[in-house]
C-alpha cells in the first residue's frame, strides 16, 4: 500500500540525486560569488568558476534525464491520486476549538526545537544540519497557521526564525562546499596544483569567517527565541 512514509523514501532518493548537483550550483553561485577574495588570484579564482560551472552542468543534465524517465513520472501521478484521497476518520484527532489545535502544532513545534537545540556547543556540521530541520518546522507551523494569528506575533516570530534556519543553512554550505573545493583543487595538472591548493587554502580560511559570522546570527537570534512563545492571546 501507498504509504506516507513510501512517498518519502522514494523522493528522498531522488533528493540525494539532486543532492550534488544543488550543491555544486551553491559553491558557484552562493560561496564563489564572482567577486574575487580580495588575496586570491584572479585568473585561478575564474577558471575554477568556470571548473565548477562545467561540472554542475553535467550533474544537472543528468538529472534531467532522471526526471524525464517514466518511473518518475508514474511516481508523481501515484502521489497525485494518494494526495487527493480525504483523510481516514480513524486519523483525525478531536480538538475542542480551532485554537486549541493550533496551540497544540505551534507548542509541539517549539517543544522540539528547545530539546534538539540545547547542546548546541557540542554539535558537529552534521548535528546543526539537522537542527536546521527543526527551526525550518517551526517555521513552517508559524507560516501555516499564520491568518489566525496578529500579524506582530507572526513578523517577531518570522525575524528570529528565518535567520536561524538561514544561518545554519549557510554553515552547511560552507562545509560541504570546502569538501567540493577540496577535490575540484586537487584535480587539476600537476603545473597547477601548487597554484591551486594555494587558493584552496584561502578559500578555506575566507569561508570559515563567513561560518562564524553566521553561528553568531544563529545564537543571538536563539537566546531571544528561548523566551518567545505563542499564546492564546496571539490569536486575532
Amino acid at each position: 500500500p501507498l504509504t506516507r512514509q513510501t512517498f518519502k523514501e522514494e523522493f528522498r532518493a531522488y533528493g540525494n540525486q539532486m543532492g550534488r548537483a544543488r550543491d555544486l550550483d551553491v559553491l558557484l553561485n552562493g560561496l564563489l560569488s564572482e567577486k574575487c577574495p580580495h588575496n586570491v588570484n584572479a585568473e585561478d579564482y575564474r577558471d575554477l568558476r568556470s571548473r565548477v560551472e562545467k561540472i554542475r552542468n553535467r550533474e544537472f543534465h543528468k538529472m534531467r534525464k532522471k526526471l524525464k524517465e517514466k518511473k518518475f513520472r508514474k511516481l508523481m501521478k501515484k502521489f497525485e491520486v494518494w494526495c487527493s484521497d480525504p483523510l481516514s476518520l480513524g486519523k483525525k484527532t478531536n480538538y475542542p476549538d480551532l485554537h486549541a489545535f493550533v496551540l497544540d502544532r505551534l507548542d509541539e513545534g517549539r517543544a522540539e526545537l528547545m530539546l534538539k537545540g540545547r547542546d548546541l556547543d557540542d554539535y558537529s556540521v552534521e548535528d546543526l544540519h539537522e537542527l536546521r530541520k527543526y527551526v525550518k518546522r517551526a517555521r513552517y507551523y508559524v507560516r501555516f497557521f499564520s491568518s489566525l494569528l496578529k500579524p506582530e506575533t507572526v513578523r517577531e516570530a518570522y525575524d528570529l526564525l528565518v535567520p536561524m534556519q538561514d544561518s545554519l543553512g549557510h554553515v552547511n554550505d560552507v562545509s560541504v562546499g570546502t569538501k567540493l573545493l577540496g577535490r575540484i583543487c586537487s584535480d587539476v595538472s600537476s603545473k597547477k596544483m601548487k597554484r591551486y591548493l594555494h587558493m584552496n587554502a584561502l578559500l578555506l580560511e575566507y569561508l570559515g569567517k563567513q561560518a562564524d559570522a553566521e553561528m553568531l546570527v544563529y545564537e543571538k537570534c536563539w537566546a531571544d527565541y528561548r523566551t518567545f512563545s505563542i499564546s492564546k492571546n496571539d490569536f486575532i
